[in-house]
């Protein structure tokens, strides 16, 4: 059973620093997706649960606003209450 989530990004505008993933990746709990920078700080958006990319949306050096969608997920999980992203400082 999955379910499709997108991605966006929560944090205030900054850049992509690294895309470790590609469309078709299968990634699980703790997999860190997209280096993000804001204000010199970077914090990584890691996966929740199992999933698969289903699109990247960004480039490395791509500027990115609050609120704009980052990456496409297939989530790979019963639990639809969980959100299939958190992020973390680095």
């Amino acid at each position: 059973d999955w379910s499709s989530d997108v991605c966006s990004s929560d944090l205030m505008p900054g850049k992509i620093v690294k895309i470790n993933v590609a469309a078709g990746d299968r990634v699980t709990d703790g997999d860190t997706l997209i280096v993000f920078e804001a204000m010199k700080m970077q914090s990584n958006l890691k996966v929740v649960g199992d999933c698969t990319v289903r699109e990247v949306l960004v480039c490395e050096g791509d500027p990115v606003a609050t609120g704009q969608p980052l990456i496409k997920l297939d989530i790979l999980t019963n639990d639809q209450n969980n959100h299939s992203i958190k992020y973390t400082k680095q």
